[in-house]
This record gives structure tokens, C-alpha cells and sequence, in this order.
């Protein structure tokens, strides 16, 4: 952990403190899929959740009609409130289909469609993975302490160290040498914005 600030303003960690961060006020987005449902992972997100206590957690799924009614009831398990958002319902397929809005399926789409119901519920909204192997209640409140300070958005990263590896290699070998091949082709100000982020790809 260093502590260098780059264009893009880095707030460390550099103890175990949870910010003062307003979760009465927010929304916390988990995509999931039903292979994510009842995993150890998914498990100890949600239960940690019922310590961070937000307004609200939408839970953005992709799962077939059979194993729909089997998520939701396990989420209901959690003293958490908790929302439902079918992303591969049929209805909503169809009603995104006669909008022009049925482009590819996936992760992406489902975290955009859950956006758009979390910001008609609450004003701040925080997303992050079903499947996050190493959680803790202060990664809410950290992501969403910026937001309560004005800025529009934050982004949590870290680096990932395990059996004494260091991984990150689709950052380091992808990411980074991508960023600048189109630095050195375009000068367009988002790709200097890209490239200012640390772990772009984390989170």
C-alpha cells in the first residue's frame, strides 16, 4: 500500500475504521446469478449486509423461472431489506425489446437496469459482487463516505494477494498496455481518465 495520490483522489486504507457514511440513505446494487445463490461467498456478503444496515439492497438477478422463487425466499433469510430485480424475465425482455433496448444480456445490463430502480429509491447507491471473497462491513461505508461528501462517484479497489502471489495479471498485462496503446492513437480526455485509475478493473 502506498501512499501516492494520482490524478484520481485515492482514500486509503490504512486501519480497519468504517467512516461516518450515510447507508440510511443508500441503495446497495449485488448482481447475482442463480449458480451465485446460497455460495459461501454470497452467504457471508448478505449476512454482513444485516451489520451495515443500508435502506435498501437490490439484489440484480439472472436465474431461469425455476429457480427464481428458491433465490428470493433465501434472501429472505437476511434481516437485511432486500429487493428483487428479475433481469431475465420475459416480460422485461420484451418490454426492453419494443423500447430498442434489447442489446446483449449479462452482468452490464443487469447492474444498468438496477441503477435505474435505485435511484428512484434512495440518492446514493453502492454496487458490488455477490461473490467478493473477502468482505467486511466497512467496504460499504467506505464506498459510500465520498458520496457523502459531495463527489459523484467513488470505486473501490484492491490489490489481490494470496499464497504469497500477487494477482492483477489482466490489469497489468491487458488493461494497462491497452490504455496506453490508445493514448498513443487518440487524444481524448477519457482515455487520460481511464488511464488514471489504479485497478481500473477491480470493482
Amino acid at each position: 500500500m502506498e501512499y501516492v495520490q494520482e490524478r484520481v483522489t485515492t482514500l486509503h486504507d490504512f486501519g480497519s475504521a468504517a467512516p461516518a457514511a450515510p447507508t440510511d440513505r443508500a441503495t446497495v446494487v449485488v448482481p447475482m446469478t442463480e449458480r451465485d445463490h446460497a455460495s459461501l461467498a454470497a452467504e457471508r456478503v448478505f449476512a454482513t449486509l444485516e451489520q451495515v444496515d443500508p435502506a435498501n439492497v437490490l439484489v440484480a438477478l439472472r436465474a431461469t423461472p425455476e429457480e427464481v422463487g428458491d433465490v428470493a425466499a433465501w434472501l429472505d433469510g437476511f434481516d437485511v431489506p432486500t429487493e428483487v430485480l428479475w433481469c431475465s424475465a420475459p416480460p422485461l425482455a420484451e418490454y426492453l425489446q419494443s423500447a430498442g433496448l434489447d442489446g446483449p444480456t449479462g452482468k452490464g445490463r443487469d447492474v444498468w437496469l438496477a441503477l435505474g430502480v435505485a435511484a428512484a429509491e434512495t440518492d446514493l447507491i453502492a454496487v458490488h459482487d455477490a461473490d467478493a471473497e473477502s468482505y467486511a462491513a466497512t467496504h460499504v461505508p467506505r464506498l459510500l463516505f465520498p458520496l457523502g461528501e459531495g463527489y459523484a462517484f467513488s470505486k473501490g479497489y484492491y490489490a489481490r494477494v494470496e499464497n504469497d502471489r500477487l494477482y492483477g495479471r489482466l490489469n497489468r498485462l491487458f488493461y494497462v498496455p491497452l490504455v496506453r496503446a490508445l493514448a498513443d492513437a487518440h487524444d481524448a480526455p477519457v482515455v487520460e481518465y481511464l488511464a488514471a485509475f489504479r485497478y481500473a478493473l477491480a470493482g
